[in-house]
């Protein structure tokens, strides 16, 4: 009966541990759990360590093994900036739009229809996102992609994306 070293078995839960935890982060809003990888990743460093040193495991095999969790968290980073660096780049369309409107009319824009796009247009794009004119000021915000909870709002007097939490 044929069986795989025990190197082989670890490498392959670290693979498919960590291809889990890339698709569970790389959702929109979850990129704030990434911090709880600390808790698993921390801990098997120190082990990693401890087996090259003392057990004179493959440093080749523990090398493998945390840069397979350097790629996957590379990746789900790199996942949420461009998704963060997309939003923005619709975002400043849309404010662009509004002081051209408020240009030309000396007002700002009511709703969001008055630009020619729709709030469906405006939530396909940004996520929870949303335009509102109060007697202050417009408001425009849009939710940040990986943090639950957390938004954009856009200044209109400071010309500036300002971030709430």
């Amino acid at each position: 009966m044929f069986t795989l070293p025990q190197s082989v078995i670890t490498i392959r839960k670290d693979i498919i541990a960590s291809l889990l935890v890339l698709l569970l982060l790389s959702q929109r809003l979850m990129g704030f759990l990434a911090v709880f990888t600390v808790f698993y990743l921390a801990p098997r460093i120190v082990q990693s360590v401890y087996y090259v040193i003392r057990k004179r495991a493959s440093l080749r095999v523990e090398l493998f093994r945390s840069s397979v969790w350097v790629i996957a968290l590379s990746l789900c980073f790199s996942i949420h900036q461009y998704r963060d660096w997309k939003m923005r780049i619709y975002a400043d369309e849309v404010v662009m739009r509004i002081v051209d409107y408020e240009t030309l009319n000396g007002e700002y824009p009511p709703n969001i229809e008055a630009l020619g796009t729709t709030n469906k247009s405006l939530t396909e794009n940004l996520g929870f996102s949303g335009y509102t004119l109060f007697d202050e000021g417009p408001v425009l915000f849009y939710s940040v992609p990986y943090i639950i909870f957390d938004t954009y709002h856009y200044d209109f007097e400071k010309n500036v994306w300002v971030y709430h939490d």
